[in-house]
């Protein structure tokens, strides 16, 4: 029996698209690239003219954009797992199936390093819980302190949980221009 098969996108910069990811591309998914004509110094990376059946793949704006109607499990795992290993920065989101709720992994290289995977019910809404929220800024004032302070902390308290909880990164267009990304 095969694994559950449901649609699954990803997207990364295509700057960092090299020999290892164009194989693997190529090889599981069958993604083919443009051969650079010899004559260019600045060859721009170009997705040859092929037809898929549940696939969609294009680059715009610099980012490599491939959507599968058919992935396992709604993810590539080999795929992901070459982009951390050679540290790009990839969303993922994958589609929800009869044993599985949709969900989103953000990787980013760093630091601080970003590998963050969420099941996200609600359009990929982020839900915080009402009574996490109230205990955080519940509380007694501490001695010494006046309220200002005293909200203050809490406050902290609150934006370092929903750091954690949900974590800021970079937007991946950061990746497609700055060169200390590459």
């Amino acid at each position: 029996m095969s694994a559950p098969q449901y649609p699954g996108t990803i997207e990364f910069p295509a700057k960092f698209i090299e020999g290892e990811i164009k194989e693997l591309l190529a090889g599981h998914y069958e993604v083919r690239f443009k051969e650079p004509d010899p004559r260019e110094q600045d060859h721009e990376l170009e997705l040859q003219d092929t037809v898929f059946d549940e696939s969609e793949v294009k680059i715009v704006d610099g980012i490599f954009f491939f959507h599968d109607g058919e992935a396992r499990y709604g993810e590539f795992y080999e795929l992901e797992d070459l982009l951390v290993k050679k540290g790009v920065p990839f969303d993922r989101e994958s589609g929800m199936d009869w044993n599985a709720p949709p969900a989103i992994r953000i990787f980013r290289p760093g630091p601080p390093v970003i590998d963050h995977t969420d099941s996200t019910p609600d359009s990929y809404d982020e839900v915080v819980s009402v009574r996490e929220i109230r205990e955080r800024l519940s509380g007694k004032q501490e001695e010494g302190d006046d309220v200002g302070l005293t909200a203050y902390k809490k406050l902290i308290d609150l934006l370092a949980f929903l750091d954690n909880q949900f974590p800021a990164y970079p937007p991946l267009a950061d990746y497609v221009t700055e060169a200390d990304h590459a």
